[in-house]
């Protein structure tokens, strides 16, 4: 059965019991069917790879381009809990986020006091340099849904998404190997 997993991007701040309640809500929010899904804190992530991966800086980039020894990702999608739409993020949050974008994973805001989630479509600076309160997020009013509603189609879109994405990456593996070979052949069999 394939897996979707998901990054809940919570500060370092956030108590552990509530990371350990939005993970199960999250969980439950996004199951559907012939689907498992998994949602993993940034709090276990880190625990678990940064040190492997030299440290701070390169799990921030790892945490939304990584991928596991068989070539899927690590993460098909970020949430970021919110209980303000001008809630400022810090610069290692913002950075994950824009790294989930970037790669066109999905990407949603997610407020745990009315279970609603809303696309981001990106991040905006603030001005100075302040690492704690770096950015805000770019979010698109039109996607807020209910979780309890809506939460089979927000999964089975992104589960539609990274379907494609896998079946794309698998062709393109596919169609790297005989080139390769036509090319080390001298152009023919």
């Amino acid at each position: 059965m394939p897996e979707a997993r998901y990054f809940l991007a919570h500060t370092r701040q956030t108590p552990d019991a509530a990371i350990d309640g939005w993970t199960a809500a999250l969980t439950q929010a996004l199951v559907q069917p012939d689907w498992v899904t998994k949602v993993v804190p940034g709090r276990d992530d880190f625990e678990q790879r940064a040190a492997g991966l030299g440290g701070w800086k390169r799990w921030c980039y790892d945490v939304p381009c990584g991928c596991q020894y068989d070539g899927t990702p690590f993460f098909h999608g970020i949430v970021v809990p919110m209980f303000d739409v001008n809630e400022a993020l810090g610069k290692a949050t913002a950075q994950i986020v824009e790294g989930f974008i970037q790669q066109g994973k999905h990407a949603f805001a997610w407020s745990p006091t009315t279970n609603t989630f809303v696309k981001i479509l990106g991040v905006t600076v603030l001005p100075g340099d302040n690492w704690k309160n770096w950015a805000t997020l770019q979010l698109d009013a039109s996607t807020e849904k209910e979780a309890t509603g809506h939460r089979k189609n927000v999964a089975k879109s992104m589960a539609d998404e990274m379907f494609e994405q896998d079946i794309n990456r698998q062709f393109d593996e596919e169609i790297e190997e005989p080139w390769e070979e036509w090319e080390v052949n001298g152009g023919g069999a």
